[in-house]
């Protein structure tokens, strides 16, 4: 008697674990799957300017218009420092040995992306 109550202990035991266990699992699926929350800002008073629209002046030293950007520059990690220039060709960013720049980063595939002029 004192065996089956000792077998019967130990099956309801096993189910709770795998239980807690598949219940653990979804919670994790659903917080996966529905992303990361974003916070709200509070609803407060806008300040808006009843001044005329600024115009950019000759001595901000940016041109004015659309300008493109020039050379793309790495500002952390291993490869810092580094600057690669951007012409009229692509520049492929992974961690394919064909890369203009390669990564050496686990989580980026061989063909992370992919930058064209336009």
């Amino acid at each position: 008697m004192g065996s089956a109550l000792v077998v019967a202990a130990v099956k309801f035991g096993l189910l709770a674990v795998l239980w807690l266990f598949v219940i653990f699992a979804f919670r994790t699926l659903r917080g996966d799957l529905s992303g990361s929350k974003v916070a709200r800002m509070p609803a407060g008073p806008r300040v808006t300017s009843a001044a005329a629209p600024r115009t950019p002046s000759a001595s901000s030293g940016r041109p004015s218009g659309r300008s493109s950007a020039r050379r793309l520059v790495v500002t952390e990690g291993a490869l810092a420092g580094t600057t690669i220039g951007l012409g009229d060709g692509p520049v492929t960013l992974g961690r394919a040995d064909d890369s203009t720049l390669v990564l050496t980063d686990d989580y980026a595939s061989s063909r992370h992306a992919r930058l064209v002029p336009g």
